[in-house]
């Protein structure tokens, strides 16, 4: 199911300053962006956003992180934001798997940008406060994703041992899942994880304090 993400109401802004209140009209509606009151616009660029006119970036254009596809995902959500017709139907599929190979979840990442507001830079600035940072392989592997490009070799590597390893269902495992959809991995969490997990609860740790 592609995601859907509805807006409540429309709202219209001018900017004004810093230290000032955002005041607009629209369909009969008066809103505002106070400051100090909305946890969502806590600077002049997070207001000036909400009455900015922007376009739907292309699927190229990067920031700072040099992710491709991400500006593209930024300006359809405040598109969207502004109420204006931005649905990624063809593409909703790609921009999440973006935001999972950055370590972002998606309504975490939409509620961020409905309720922020942010410029792209301040979306790029809290993607690496939010995730501690992305690095340069993530990116080159994220790009070679949408590109079609060869991943880094290190990326590669790793690819190769992964599809090295035995498989973790066996034949069996797989007709059991077509028919009943669902299947039971047997032994999947080591023994020293169950001991250890055995332990814990002998002890009370996972109990509520009265």
């Amino acid at each position: 199911m592609e995601p859907v993400f509805l807006v409540a109401s429309v709202r219209a802004y001018v900017l004004c300053g810093a230290m000032d209140c955002c005041l607009a009209k629209r369909r009969g509606a008066q809103e505002y962006c106070n400051h100090e009151s909305d946890p969502g616009a806590t600077t002049a660029a997070s207001c000036e956003m909400k009455a900015a006119t922007i376009t739907l970036a292309e699927p190229a254009e990067t920031g700072a992180l040099g992710v491709q596809q991400l500006k593209r995902l930024w300006s359809r959500a405040i598109l969207q934001r502004q109420g204006q017709p931005a649905i990624a139907s063809a593409e909703a599929h790609v921009e999440h798997v973006v935001l999972d190979a950055l370590g972002m979840g998606l309504e975490q990442t939409m509620q961020h940008l409905f309720r922020a507001v942010p410029s792209f830079a301040e979306f790029e600035q809290w993607i690496i406060q939010t995730t501690g940072g992305v690095s340069a392989t993530q990116v080159a592997r994220i790009n070679a994703m949408l590109t079609g490009a060869e991943c880094p070799p290190e990326i590669a590597r790793w690819l190769a041992e992964v599809e090295a390893d035995a498989p973790v269902l066996s034949a069996a495992d797989v007709a059991f899942w077509d028919e009943h959809g669902y299947v039971i991995v047997q032994d999947a969490v080591p023994e020293a994880s169950r001991a250890a997990a055995t332990r814990w609860r002998s002890c009370g740790a996972g109990r509520r304090a009265a």
